[in-house]
């Protein structure tokens, strides 16, 4: 190629030669000076071929077979040098003296090969002999793959290797790209949505988006061994064996709810250990009961939002069922409910409720408004008079409730308030005529005992008589006739007694 461009300009510039000779020769004065240069080539480099040029223009003359030369005709000014493709020659500049006696010893011509890389290097770069047989070859950084060797826009080789026979400088770039490394993507459940790349370069940023999917949940990624629960996922690779999965649960089914009165009754759902409760959006308690009474909520008066979601291990909480309730609050139940002792009476006394507009007392389990019996009332409290309840002897369960205006709901039973009443016997006849003592009692199954000065002198179960002349050793005695029945608090008569009177 070098050659054919050479005799290309050889040829332009013997012509230019010749008409500058005929210009010349036309205004030629006889009398210039002339002037010549000679010498002899001494090296070991090939000089074959080698050109003589006169102020860059081929002389019309060689080089002799022994190496020398002799450029004739010069004037003073004119440049002699010599030409042939990788070598360089001195330059010789006739000045006022013929130039004999030159030794040439030319040299090979250095070429430079230039490289541009990034991300990876080349060997071969820097200045060669002209003619050398150069070797590129070409390395990638770590995480890096070699693409290929380009000049200008041309692809010169996809290899790694080059090879070629330097003539001139030239000029190359190395193109190197990242290694893209395949990620080992999975997820458990196929109705999981998980997006991943299938592969990313070392350092490069990978986004990791999942959602929840048909039947079920979103629980976490696992990234190389690392666990992360947001489903919006971004990080940097940085090992070449990327391990992404997207682990899913399989959610449990929406339980049905059904609105019975003020209960929510929840339809069992497979696998569903428990039930989480929500009112009104806010987390309220969990429980395994399928039932769930509103009273139990502490709600106000008005529209609510019941919610349910079912749970189990090993599953995600189903979707929230909920249903719509008008929830009427009951009124809140009597406070300090309790029996007090006034005055030998016995009184059933609570607190008063706000807009209750009366009250039921309970008396083992039946209850009747207060009206129907004899209470009293203060700004706080209500006392009822239990003469008229508690005629029996026996156990008594007492308790209270609020009555709401038309319209609202009544309160709830106070606790229950237990107490046990025994009757008094009405105390025995008794009577000392002369030294003898006679008792008796109205009623029926009565005992009796006898007690003179503290001691029990005689028991009986019916009326009677007893001469204490020869009970007692000295002139009085105190004597003390009790009566008792079972069921009945014992009464007694006592007697202030002396002998002979």
């Amino acid at each position: 190629m070098y050659k054919k461009e050479f005799l290309r300009v050889f040829g332009a510039i013997i012509v230019l030669v010749i008409i500058a000779a005929v210009l010349c020769g036309c205004s030629r004065i006889d009398n210039d000076v002339r002037f010549f240069v000679s010498g002899t080539f001494e090296t070991e480099l090939d000089i074959d071929g080698v050109i003589i040029l006169v102020n860059g223009e081929p002389y019309d003359g060689e080089i002799a077979a022994d190496g020398s030369f002799n450029v004739s005709n010069l004037k003073s000014g004119d440049a002699v040098t010599f030409y042939k493709e990788g070598l360089v020659f001195s330059t010789y500049t006739v000045t006022d003296v013929d130039i004999s006696g030159l030794i040439i010893s030319p040299k090979i011509q250095k070429c430079r090969v230039t490289i541009t890389a990034q991300n990876g290097e080349v060997e071969g770069a820097g200045e060669h002999d002209y003619g050398t047989r150069v070797t590129l070859f070409a390395t990638a950084e770590e995480h890096y793959e070699y693409v290929g060797l380009f000049e200008g826009e041309s692809r010169i080789t996809n290899e790694r290797t080059y090879e070629f026979t330097l003539t001139g400088d030239r000029s190359f770039t190395a193109e190197f790209n990242k290694i893209p490394y395949p990620i080992n993507f999975n997820k458990n459940l196929a109705g999981g949505l998980a997006t991943c790349p299938e592969s990313a370069a070392f350092g490069e940023e990978i986004i990791l988006d999942a959602s929840d999917g048909n039947g079920c949940v979103f629980v976490k990624w696992i990234v190389n061994g690392i666990e992360i629960t947001d489903k919006h996922y971004v990080f940097a690779l940085n090992t070449t064996t990327p391990t992404v999965s997207a682990v899913f649960m399989p959610r449990l089914e929406s339980p049905v709810l059904t609105l019975v009165g003020n209960e929510v009754r929840i339809a069992a759902v497979d696998d569903a250990d428990e039930y989480n409760v929500y009112v009104d959006g806010g987390f309220f308690k969990t429980q395994t009961a399928l039932t769930l009474n509103a009273d139990a909520l502490n709600l106000y008066t008005g529209a609510h939002v019941i919610g349910v979601e079912a749970s189990g291990e090993g599953y995600a909480p189903s979707v929230r069922a909920s249903v719509d309730i008008r929830y009427i609050r009951p009124l809140d139940a009597p406070r300090s409910a309790g029996v007090v002792r006034r005055e030998d009476r016995r009184y059933f006394v609570f607190t008063k409720v706000l807009a209750a507009s009366s009250y039921t007392l309970f008396v083992n389990g039946i209850g009747k408004d207060i009206s129907q019996y004899r209470f009293s009332e203060t700004d706080n409290e209500i006392s009822v008079d239990l003469s008229s309840v508690i005629t029996v002897g026996g156990e008594y369960t007492l308790s209270v409730a609020a009555a709401a205006p038309a319209g609202g709901r009544d309160s709830e039973k106070t606790a229950e308030v237990i107490i046990s009443y025994t009757p008094q016997l009405a105390a025995p006849a008794a009577s000392i005529q002369g030294d003898v003592l006679y008792w008796s009692h109205a009623g029926a199954e009565i005992e009796f005992e006898i007690i003179i000065n503290g001691i029990i002198a005689q028991v009986a179960s019916e009326s009677g008589s007893l001469n204490l002349a020869g009970l007692i050793e000295g002139d009085t005695a105190t004597v003390t006739v009790v009566a008792s029945r079972a069921g009945f608090e014992s009464s007694s008569t006592e007697i202030n007694y002396t002998k002979g009177e």
